[in-house]
């Protein structure tokens, strides 16, 4: 072979050798693009940035992904965590809750049944303090926690969120109303005076209970459709107990107001918004007070010497 003609064919050893180098590197440029790519979706469908979340906010997450309802993904994305946030979040949850259950075990061990009662009317009090001073939408469960100096996972044990506690605001004051008007009824010795005992420890369980007669009175619309209908029935119960009692003094004559639903429901717009404008430093005290009203409601405002509008009508004809 002259060098000629090997001259020829390493040159075209060559070019092979070039264009195989150009295609190797072609492909890499192109499996490169593609990664970075592929990295740029993924960072698009990953959340930007990881956000710290307190505590009650964590709870919700905990339920959102536990409840089975709503894909683990979206949850991920709605709340702006990674998976690794999330499984950190059920740890903290499930282990302050084994924690919860730990104590109340050995609180149990320890015949304290009643302590477990007192733990429970501690946080319905602070909790009807803070609904009645700011409301219950405004009030979240991390600040009642916060008053109480306690986990959100100790309220969580007795309550299973915040619209329950409310719930159990409502029926216990409801349901203490009903046992002092069925006690005040069943121990007079007669109609009237049951009706005249019902009404005082109506009044005075309002002023004793201030913050959760107000809750009961303004804060029934924010129940579900379920406890609402519980609490209407309850409703119903205390209207009865009052209109059996009116029906009784009917019967016996001695009052002839018709209808006598006006008259039951007169009394409690009368009763149940004392709360609103009693004051404990003001002139009278409450037993004066509901003194008062049940002499408005059984005697009026005009003197027994001066006629009725009716009265004066007819002498005028």
């Amino acid at each position: 072979m002259d060098k000629k003609e090997f001259s020829k064919r390493l040159g075209k050893k060559a070019s092979v050798a070039i264009t195989l180098g150009q295609r190797v590197v072609t492909k890499a440029r192109d499996s490169e693009e593609s990664n970075m790519a592929v990295s740029k979706e993924m960072k698009q469908i990953q959340p930007a940035k990881k956000r710290r979340l307190d505590p009650e906010t964590e709870y919700k997450v905990f339920i959102e992904a536990t409840r089975g309802d709503i894909p683990q993904s979206e949850v991920l994305r709605k709340w702006g965590l990674y998976p690794s946030d999330l499984k950190r979040i059920k740890e903290q949850v499930r282990s302050g809750a084994i924690k919860e259950l730990k104590a109340r075990n050995s609180r149990k061990k320890q015949g304290s049944q009643e302590v477990e009662e007192l733990e429970k009317e501690k946080i319905i009090q602070l909790a009807a303090e803070l609904f009645g001073e700011k409301g219950y939408a405004a009030t979240s469960v991390r600040d009642i926690s916060q008053a109480l100096n306690a986990s959100i996972a100790t309220l969580y044990y007795y309550f299973k969120n915040k619209e329950d506690l409310l719930f159990t605001i409502i029926e216990v004051i409801g349901d203490d109303l009903i046992a002092i008007l069925n006690k005040a009824k069943d121990e007079a010795e007669e109609p009237l005076e049951g009706l005249h005992n019902m009404l005082s420890g109506h009044i005075n369980l309002t002023q004793k209970r201030k913050s959760r007669v107000k809750i009961y009175v303004e804060e029934q619309h924010n129940l579900s459709k379920r406890f609402r209908k519980i609490i209407y029935r309850q409703h119903r119960k205390i209207y009865d107990i009052y209109l059996d009692q009116l029906k009784e003094l009917q019967r016996l004559g001695i009052i002839s107001t018709e209808p006598l639903s006006v008259t039951a429901f007169a009394i409690f717009g009368m009763v149940n918004w004392c709360y609103r404008w009693y004051r404990e430093n003001g002139g009278l005290a409450i037993e004066d007070v509901a003194q008062r009203l049940i002499d408005l409601l059984f005697y009026g405002m005009l003197n027994p010497a001066e006629p009725s509008f009716s009265g004066t009508k007819q002498n005028a004809k």
